[in-house]
């Protein structure tokens, strides 16, 4: 099974329906989003994919409420601040990233197989306190655009520039 990996799309649609291909092609069985997602139009961008959401520091005030509407009316998945899930074994954490100290006591928890987030608009993959985290890096503000395949229950990773 393949995990599509996104984030930081601030309302960018067409890179963000560039993305919606790649995780078409690779037939990924979830998307995982981390934030700052921007606006409505993104997530009808990544319509008739498994797509969980997590808000960012920029989904802040009124326009939660408003994401969280088009997310379920796109029969999507909103997951507020934080978000779990289990696939192939795996116990994957995700979130925005810019809340420091949770981020930190995630990692150091041992609990999560994967942790995924963003914030940075920076590609990363390493290993921590055992806890493979992974940034997908962005689709906003960026040289080079890119989201992250990862196969599991292997967690194989594939950096895709968009």
């Amino acid at each position: 099974m393949y995990l599509g990996l996104i984030s930081d799309t601030h309302g960018e649609t067409t890179l963000t329906r560039r993305a919606a291909e790649v995780f078409r092609r690779f037939d990924v069985g979830c998307v995982l989003h981390c934030g700052d997602i921007g606006n409505g139009e993104v997530v009808r961008a990544l319509r008739g994919l498994p797509v969980h959401y997590v808000f960012g520091n920029c989904d802040g005030g009124g326009s939660q409420a408003d994401l969280r509407m088009v997310i379920e009316e796109n029969h999507q998945h909103v997951h507020g601040m934080f978000g779990r899930i289990e696939r192939e074994g795996k116990r994957i954490f995700f979130l925005h990233g810019h809340q420091a100290e949770r981020f930190a006591a995630e990692v150091e928890s041992q609990e999560w197989d994967m942790i995924c987030y963003g914030h940075t608009h920076v590609r990363q993959v390493h290993i921590d306190h055992g806890t493979l985290l992974v940034n997908p890096g962005a689709l906003y503000r960026v040289a080079r655009a890119s989201v992250i395949i990862v196969e599991l229950p292997g967690m194989n990773i594939t950096p895709v520039l968009l």
